[in-house]
């Protein structure tokens, strides 16, 4: 439902994962340790026992401030136990935790866990300050997915995720300066917004810039410099931006007319699944 970038790298590496070992603090005499390793999710042979008992343990006594089922939740996430990890997820989000709120929401949008349910948790993490969150519920009253849509909402949302560094929102958030959709139309400060997300290495923005300055829109018309945020872009893994450099290649827009290389790129865009792509015509 969402456009959800950022929250899906999340799931791949959250940030309470970042250590080499995780202790569950749960009470009495038999505390467990969970070890395991950074890229080695779910944990390996040797400590899939322990993990195991310790996930039971934290689903029979849930700790007091949620952290451990959250950490729980996100390595059962990331080895398919969707509905174990969905218990432990709820477990964290009753206890207040802002980030269990939100990819628990993300975890019922995708496994097809209620749209009504999944925007209560979207909000409930939204109005605690996640990030991510304030992000995905902007975009989500932006498009109209699972609500209403409405502008005001949107702008809400979306202007303090971009202010903490969420690109989504800030290349959302150009869109409407852009378009002029809930705010007086700012090419100025859409161009601006994208530059900052350019800046993080989003790979979106720089589609999105691209096409400004291959359009003159906002930015003095320079295909070259189109073709380098496409390519940039497109070396990210980005599908549009793949189809857009091959479209300049086929055309001899800003680099030199060259069918090999156009064919490569919208061959590689059509493999990514950009439904536009399409290889030219031999000329």
């Amino acid at each position: 439902m969402f456009k959800r970038v950022l929250l899906l790298s999340a799931l791949a590496s959250p940030a309470a994962a970042q250590t080499e070992e995780a202790i569950c603090r749960l009470s009495g005499p038999n505390a467990l340790l969970l070890e395991y390793s950074e890229g080695s999710l779910p944990p390996p042979a040797d400590s899939r026992a322990t993990f195991l008992a310790c996930r039971e343990a934290a689903l029979a006594r849930p700790s007091d401030d949620g952290r451990l089922e959250l950490l729980l939740a996100r390595l059962s996430a990331q080895g398919g136990e969707r509905d174990q990890a969905a218990r432990l997820y709820r477990l964290a989000a009753d206890r207040g935790v802002p980030e269990a709120m939100a990819e628990l929401a993300f975890l019922l949008d995708q496994g097809g866990g209620g749209v009504h349910d999944s925007m209560v948790w979207l909000r409930a993490a939204a109005e605690r300050g996640d990030a991510q969150a304030m992000s995905n519920l902007g975009t989500a009253y932006l498009t109209g997915q699972g609500v209403r849509q409405d502008y005001a909402e949107a702008l809400r949302w979306l202007r303090p995720a971009a202010e903490q560094g969420m690109t989504l929102a800030m290349n959302n958030l150009a869109g409407m300066h852009l378009d002029g959709e809930g705010v007086p139309r700012d090419l100025a400060e859409g161009v601006r917004l994208l530059r900052a997300a350019v800046g993080a290495g989003d790979s979106l923005a720089m589609r999105n810039l691209g096409a400004l300055y291959l359009a003159g829109e906002g930015v003095p018309e320079n295909p070259g410099e189109a073709a380098r945020l496409f390519r940039a872009a497109a070396e990210g893994g980005h599908p549009g931006a793949m189809a857009a450099l091959g479209e300049l290649y086929a055309q001899g827009l800003g680099v030199p007319q060259d069918s090999a290389e156009a064919a490569r790129w919208l061959d590689a865009a059509a493999a990514a699944g950009e439904a536009q792509a399409a290889t030219p015509p031999p000329r």
